[in-house]
């Protein structure tokens, strides 16, 4: 944590760094009334590569805490400038700089803004290109017991009670009957897949999540040549070669373990075949190297949802690039199951993946636009076609610390050059075009004043 006092000064010229374990966040959080990312500066927060996992279930993936930065204090009061050239970097985390996003605003606090110059970025962008294993996708049980056969009785005392079988965990679904399943419709495995362990960088591929918040009459701009970056990430799935079992049908078929169809009759399992010679009481086994061998598999990529940026000031300048594309996998596109879960973010109501094999939502972008007049108006939002006037050319109030005697030089007037024209302080621009290329799911405009989307 760097802090001063709510009144006091940070700024931040070198790099500062953090690190994101499976069982601990980093976390980096500035505070004070005037904070500067300067030029060639650089925070990040990266995901730990020492190896560690924890199990992919339900509830260690919702202990999992993703990287967070913080920046400025939380009532949106404190004055940041991010400048040229600097770097701020958490794959898959939270960037909260300022107020936070939410329904309240609070007028009564004035004097911060928020000022994200050309040539820096924010890069909170899911994880890319995250290796996984192809061992991951042969899951071994043994033996198969009772509680793995519940839900098909009619198997409890067949050959499959005590065997060893190897199911794909990527095979799943859910039944005629309604009952969900990975790796075969036969036998429970999931409680086995969710011990399977995953790293901290395969958690934080989603991307992640943005705010630029300020409270009060004040603004928030983002120059043209700026970046900040939600994408979703990707895992990648390694070429290799997959074992799974095989059954044997009433008819003598082959049929693979996870194609198997509870209202079939299955005799045993497919493993080779054996030779007695009664002479000398012997029997040899033969292995098939057809059903023995595996499947090899060519890699292939999973993609994950993309994140979400808000915006929260009365006046806000939105001239920077925006990277909120999600990247499909295959799969993903083949089946095209529609994501099942709800977000968490105020505002947001895309549909996110409640498995991997769904399909990634893009990105969402969020304008909380109040009023900046001191009467309730203003705040009007206005997407357009036309060429949009350019914002601020600069901060115009950075601070400095004197080379020779270390002292903080006083914080500058706005001037001219610093400040937005009247348009802009009372309209919210957005090009149409921006907003189309961004990749987004979903936009969510909330405003005091009007709404304004230019005719064909």
């Amino acid at each position: 944590m760097i802090s001063t006092r709510s009144k006091g000064a940070t700024l931040q010229d070198g790099v500062v760094a953090a690190t994101t374990s499976v069982s601990r966040a980093g976390l980096v959080r500035m505070t004070g009334k005037d904070i500067r990312l300067g030029t060639g500066s650089t925070l990040a927060v990266t995901p730990d590569s020492s190896g560690e996992t924890i199990p992919q279930s339900a509830g260690s993936v919702a202990a999992f805490k993703v990287s967070r930065v913080d920046i400025g204090e939380t009532d949106g009061s404190s004055r940041i400038e991010i400048a040229s050239g600097s770097l701020l970097y958490a794959p898959g985390g939270t960037v909260a700089i300022g107020a936070l996003p939410g329904p309240s605003f609070d007028t009564s606090v004035g004097g911060g803004r928020i000022f994200v110059d050309s040539g820096a970025v924010i890069d909170a962008g899911g994880q890319k290109n995250v290796i996984v294993p192809a061992a991951r996708s042969s899951i071994q049980i043994s033996p198969v017991k009772g509680n793995e056969l519940r839900d098909t009785p009619a198997y409890r005392a067949s050959f499959l009670n005590g065997a060893t079988v190897t199911v794909d965990p990527r095979r799943s679904g859910v039944r005629a009957d309604g009952v969900a399943w990975i790796g075969s419709q036969l036998i429970e495995a999931g409680s086995y897949y969710e011990q399977v362990g995953v790293s901290a960088a395969e958690l934080l591929t989603r991307g992640g999540n943005v705010t630029l918040g300020v409270q009060g009459k004040t603004d928030v701009v983002v120059r043209a040549g700026a970046k900040i970056d939600v994408s979703g990430g990707w895992v990648q799935y390694a070429a290799g070669t997959v074992k799974t079992t095989k059954l044997i049908t009433a008819t003598g078929a082959i049929v693979d373990i996870g194609d198997a169809d509870p209202n079939v009759t299955y005799t045993g399992i497919a493993d080779g075949y054996s030779t007695t010679i009664q002479r000398f009481g012997t029997t040899t086994n033969f292995s098939n190297p057809v059903i023995d061998g595996g499947t090899f598999q060519a890699a292939y990529t999973e993609g994950r949802d993309a994140g979400a940026l808000t915006v929260k000031a009365a006046a806000i300048v939105l001239d920077g690039s925006v990277v909120a594309q999600a990247f499909t996998g295959p799969r993903q596109r083949i089946d095209a199951k529609t994501g099942s879960a709800a977000p968490s973010l105020f505002a947001d109501a895309r549909k996110l993946q409640a498995a991997p094999s769904q399909l990634p939502a893009g990105g969402f972008l969020g304008i909380q636009a109040f009023g900046n007049t001191g009467d309730g108006g203003g705040g009007d939002i206005r997407i357009t076609q036309a060429a949009i006037p350019a914002g601020p050319a600069i901060y115009g109030q950075s601070l400095n610390v004197d080379a020779a005697t270390g002292a903080l030089s006083a914080v500058p007037e706005r001037t001219t050059p610093a400040q937005l024209s009247l348009v802009r302080q009372n309209t919210i621009l957005l090009s149409d075009t921006m907003l189309s290329g961004l990749g987004l799911s979903e936009v969510a405009l909330r405003t005091s004043g009007g709404l304004d989307i230019d005719a064909d």
